[in-house]
């Protein structure tokens, strides 16, 4: 799965829709930027691993994979947007469940 940059750009924009109040990395320890394809891919995997959440109260990532799905597809963005987001959770998710 690839993306040009600008696609990266308007997907991480509709993530943001999504999830308001999340903070985003924007730069690296080092003070490097993050791309947006870097910045979206660790912030999905980081909700699918729902690292933001205290350890006890944790969810499997295919239950967080479920309800982020459901967020999306209930969501005002545009429905190509919907899908890309959602292809891109089910590729990240695969990467998380192979490690």
């Amino acid at each position: 799965m690839t993306y040009r940059e600008t696609d990266y750009l308007q997907l991480l924009n509709a993530y943001r829709e999504l999830w308001v109040n999340r903070s985003l990395k924007l730069k690296t320890d080092e003070g490097k930027n993050y791309h947006e394809k870097e910045i979206l891919y660790e912030a999905i995997k980081k909700d699918l691993l729902d690292e933001m959440t205290h350890p006890r109260v944790r969810q499997p990532a295919d239950r967080k994979l479920q309800l982020a799905k459901r967020r999306i597809e209930e969501s005002n963005i545009e429905d190509h947007m919907k899908r890309e987001l959602i292809s891109l959770y089910d590729f990240i998710y695969d990467e998380v469940k192979s490690t």
